[in-house]
Protein backbone atom coordinates (compact mmCIF):
# COMPACT_ATOMS: atom_id res chain seq x y z
CA UNK A 1 0.00 0.00 0.00
CA UNK A 2 3.33 1.82 0.87
CA UNK A 3 4.45 1.77 -2.78
CA UNK A 4 0.89 2.54 -4.12
CA UNK A 5 0.59 5.83 -2.40
CA UNK A 6 4.52 6.65 -3.76
CA UNK A 7 3.69 5.64 -6.99
CA UNK A 8 0.85 8.51 -7.60
CA UNK A 9 2.37 10.94 -5.62
CA UNK A 10 5.51 10.58 -7.89
CA UNK A 11 3.25 10.13 -11.10
CA UNK A 12 0.93 13.82 -9.54
CA UNK A 13 4.54 15.52 -9.36
CA UNK A 14 6.12 14.26 -12.66
CA UNK A 15 2.38 15.30 -14.16
CA UNK A 16 2.34 18.81 -13.17
CA UNK A 17 5.60 19.36 -14.12
CA UNK A 18 5.69 17.92 -17.34
CA UNK A 19 2.22 20.52 -17.89
CA UNK A 20 4.56 23.30 -16.70
CA UNK A 21 7.25 22.84 -18.72
CA UNK A 22 4.95 22.22 -21.63
CA UNK A 23 3.30 25.56 -20.55
CA UNK A 24 6.79 27.28 -20.55
CA UNK A 25 7.95 26.20 -23.83
CA UNK A 26 4.64 27.46 -25.83
CA UNK A 27 4.72 30.47 -23.51
CA UNK A 28 7.39 32.68 -22.39
CA UNK A 29 9.80 29.90 -24.01
CA UNK A 30 8.49 31.30 -27.27
CA UNK A 31 9.97 34.35 -27.05
CA UNK A 32 13.48 32.97 -27.32
CA UNK A 33 13.63 32.93 -30.64
CA UNK A 34 14.62 29.29 -31.05
CA UNK A 35 13.29 26.76 -33.79
CA UNK A 36 10.18 25.51 -31.93
CA UNK A 37 11.49 21.64 -32.60
CA UNK A 38 14.88 22.77 -30.57
CA UNK A 39 12.62 24.13 -27.65
CA UNK A 40 10.51 21.29 -27.86
CA UNK A 41 13.68 18.54 -28.08
CA UNK A 42 14.66 21.08 -24.85
CA UNK A 43 11.14 20.37 -23.26
CA UNK A 44 11.88 17.04 -23.11
CA UNK A 45 14.56 16.06 -21.71
CA UNK A 46 14.09 18.75 -19.08
CA UNK A 47 10.88 15.92 -18.44
CA UNK A 48 12.63 13.05 -18.31
CA UNK A 49 15.15 14.35 -15.89
CA UNK A 50 12.28 15.33 -14.01
CA UNK A 51 10.03 11.93 -14.28
CA UNK A 52 13.45 10.45 -12.57
CA UNK A 53 13.33 13.09 -10.10
CA UNK A 54 9.87 13.12 -8.51
CA UNK A 55 10.54 8.75 -8.60
CA UNK A 56 13.53 9.81 -6.30
CA UNK A 57 11.49 12.36 -4.24
CA UNK A 58 8.82 9.84 -3.42
CA UNK A 59 11.37 7.60 -2.12
CA UNK A 60 10.91 5.12 -5.30
CA UNK A 61 13.63 3.39 -7.60
CA UNK A 62 14.07 3.14 -11.56
CA UNK A 63 13.06 -0.59 -10.38
CA UNK A 64 9.66 0.50 -9.94
CA UNK A 65 9.29 1.71 -13.49
CA UNK A 66 10.54 -1.32 -14.85
CA UNK A 67 14.14 -0.45 -15.40
CA UNK A 68 16.17 -3.44 -13.69
CA UNK A 69 19.70 -2.20 -12.61
CA UNK A 70 20.72 -5.34 -14.35
CA UNK A 71 19.43 -6.45 -17.94
CA UNK A 72 19.61 -3.31 -19.46
CA UNK A 73 21.32 -5.25 -22.35
CA UNK A 74 18.71 -8.16 -23.04
CA UNK A 75 15.74 -5.19 -22.87
CA UNK A 76 17.88 -3.86 -26.34
CA UNK A 77 18.16 -7.33 -27.81
CA UNK A 78 14.62 -7.86 -27.15
CA UNK A 79 13.68 -4.53 -28.37
CA UNK A 80 15.62 -5.59 -31.68
CA UNK A 81 13.64 -8.54 -32.18
CA UNK A 82 10.19 -7.23 -31.18
CA UNK A 83 10.94 -3.85 -33.78
CA UNK A 84 11.88 -6.83 -36.61
CA UNK A 85 8.94 -8.68 -36.02
CA UNK A 86 6.56 -5.55 -35.79
CA UNK A 87 8.84 -3.83 -38.82
CA UNK A 88 7.96 -7.32 -41.23
CA UNK A 89 4.56 -6.56 -40.67
CA UNK A 90 4.20 -3.19 -41.32
CA UNK A 91 6.52 -4.06 -44.85
CA UNK A 92 3.70 -6.87 -45.67
CA UNK A 93 0.50 -3.73 -44.94
CA UNK A 94 2.17 -1.08 -47.02
CA UNK A 95 2.80 -3.61 -49.96
CA UNK A 96 -0.65 -4.40 -49.56
CA UNK A 97 -1.88 -0.98 -50.27
CA UNK A 98 0.70 -0.49 -52.64
CA UNK A 99 -0.66 -3.43 -54.57
CA UNK A 100 -4.01 -1.98 -54.40
CA UNK A 101 -3.32 1.33 -55.61
CA UNK A 102 -2.73 3.56 -52.56
CA UNK A 103 -0.24 5.36 -50.73
CA UNK A 104 1.01 4.18 -47.04
CA UNK A 105 2.48 7.38 -46.17
CA UNK A 106 -1.01 9.01 -46.50
CA UNK A 107 -2.76 6.29 -44.72
CA UNK A 108 0.14 7.29 -41.66
CA UNK A 109 0.00 11.00 -42.19
CA UNK A 110 3.36 11.24 -43.03
CA UNK A 111 5.27 13.95 -45.30
CA UNK A 112 5.73 18.37 -45.28
CA UNK A 113 6.85 20.30 -42.40
CA UNK A 114 9.30 19.14 -40.01
CA UNK A 115 10.16 16.32 -41.81
CA UNK A 116 11.16 18.68 -45.04
CA UNK A 117 12.32 21.65 -43.19
CA UNK A 118 14.67 20.46 -40.06
CA UNK A 119 15.35 16.71 -40.92
CA UNK A 120 18.46 16.25 -38.12
CA UNK A 121 16.58 18.12 -35.63
CA UNK A 122 13.33 16.44 -36.18
CA UNK A 123 15.15 13.20 -36.00
CA UNK A 124 16.99 13.85 -32.93
CA UNK A 125 14.24 14.91 -31.04
CA UNK A 126 10.60 12.63 -32.44
CA UNK A 127 13.24 9.31 -33.10
CA UNK A 128 15.71 10.24 -29.87
CA UNK A 129 14.63 12.04 -26.71
CA UNK A 130 10.74 12.36 -27.52
CA UNK A 131 10.31 8.40 -27.28
CA UNK A 132 11.91 7.91 -24.67
CA UNK A 133 10.38 10.24 -22.62
CA UNK A 134 7.11 9.19 -23.66
CA UNK A 135 8.04 5.82 -22.22
CA UNK A 136 8.95 6.59 -19.28
CA UNK A 137 5.98 8.56 -18.73
CA UNK A 138 3.42 6.05 -20.23
CA UNK A 139 4.89 2.81 -19.99
CA UNK A 140 6.77 3.54 -16.80
CA UNK A 141 5.18 5.58 -14.43
CA UNK A 142 1.42 5.34 -15.48
CA UNK A 143 1.36 1.91 -16.76
CA UNK A 144 3.16 1.19 -13.41
CA UNK A 145 0.21 2.30 -11.57
CA UNK A 146 -2.75 1.44 -13.14
CA UNK A 147 -0.83 -1.88 -13.24
CA UNK A 148 -2.18 -2.13 -9.39
CA UNK A 149 -5.39 -3.11 -11.01
CA UNK A 150 -4.84 -5.14 -13.34
CA UNK A 151 -3.59 -5.87 -16.65
CA UNK A 152 -6.68 -5.42 -19.14
CA UNK A 153 -6.88 -1.45 -17.72
CA UNK A 154 -3.09 -1.09 -17.80
CA UNK A 155 -2.76 -1.57 -21.39
CA UNK A 156 -5.67 -0.25 -22.48
CA UNK A 157 -5.88 3.06 -20.14
CA UNK A 158 -1.96 4.05 -21.44
CA UNK A 159 -3.19 3.19 -24.91
CA UNK A 160 -5.92 5.35 -24.95
CA UNK A 161 -4.49 7.96 -23.45
CA UNK A 162 -1.76 8.32 -25.38
CA UNK A 163 -3.57 8.21 -28.43
CA UNK A 164 -5.61 10.56 -27.53
CA UNK A 165 -2.90 13.14 -26.34
CA UNK A 166 -1.24 12.42 -30.13
CA UNK A 167 -4.23 12.78 -31.93
CA UNK A 168 -4.21 15.04 -34.99
CA UNK A 169 -7.04 17.86 -36.23
CA UNK A 170 -9.69 15.07 -36.83
CA UNK A 171 -10.13 11.28 -37.30
CA UNK A 172 -9.15 8.63 -35.29
CA UNK A 173 -5.51 8.08 -34.32
CA UNK A 174 -4.78 4.77 -35.34
CA UNK A 175 -0.97 5.00 -35.61
CA UNK A 176 -0.57 5.84 -32.14
CA UNK A 177 -3.23 3.33 -30.77
CA UNK A 178 -1.99 0.97 -32.50
CA UNK A 179 1.79 1.96 -31.86
CA UNK A 180 1.13 2.13 -27.32
CA UNK A 181 -1.12 -1.02 -27.30
CA UNK A 182 2.16 -2.75 -28.93
CA UNK A 183 3.97 -0.69 -26.71
CA UNK A 184 2.26 -1.52 -23.79
CA UNK A 185 1.83 -5.38 -24.47
CA UNK A 186 5.70 -6.07 -25.20
CA UNK A 187 6.27 -4.26 -21.60
CA UNK A 188 3.63 -6.51 -19.87
CA UNK A 189 5.38 -9.42 -21.76
CA UNK A 190 8.99 -8.39 -20.87
CA UNK A 191 9.17 -6.06 -17.82
CA UNK A 192 11.60 -4.48 -19.10
CA UNK A 193 10.97 -0.63 -19.95
CA UNK A 194 14.25 -0.61 -22.06
CA UNK A 195 11.70 -2.96 -24.96
CA UNK A 196 9.03 -0.31 -25.59
CA UNK A 197 11.81 2.42 -25.72
CA UNK A 198 13.92 0.87 -28.68
CA UNK A 199 10.46 -0.26 -30.47
CA UNK A 200 9.59 3.21 -30.17
CA UNK A 201 12.89 4.99 -31.37
CA UNK A 202 13.04 2.48 -34.37
CA UNK A 203 9.46 2.95 -35.15
CA UNK A 204 9.87 6.50 -35.01
CA UNK A 205 13.01 6.42 -37.09
CA UNK A 206 10.84 3.83 -39.64
CA UNK A 207 8.44 6.92 -40.44
CA UNK A 208 11.05 9.35 -40.02
CA UNK A 209 12.72 7.32 -43.09
CA UNK A 210 9.42 6.88 -45.29
CA UNK A 211 8.39 10.33 -44.89
CA UNK A 212 11.77 11.31 -45.99
CA UNK A 213 13.39 9.20 -48.54
CA UNK A 214 10.42 7.39 -49.68
CA UNK A 215 9.19 10.70 -51.98
CA UNK A 216 12.72 10.68 -53.39
CA UNK A 217 12.15 7.65 -55.14
CA UNK A 218 8.68 7.83 -55.81
CA UNK A 219 7.27 4.97 -54.00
Amino acid sequence: METNRRLLKAWVAATLGIVALELLVSGPGSRLGLPPLLRTGMARAAEACWILTSLFLAGLGRREIFLPEAGLARGLRRGLLWSAGFGALALAACAVLWGQGRDPLRWLGLGGGAFASEPVLYLAVACGVGPVVEELYFRGLLYRLLRMRGRVLAVGGTTLVFGLLHAGAGGLPWVPLVGGALFAVALEIEKNLLVPITIHVLGNTALFALAHFAPKFQL
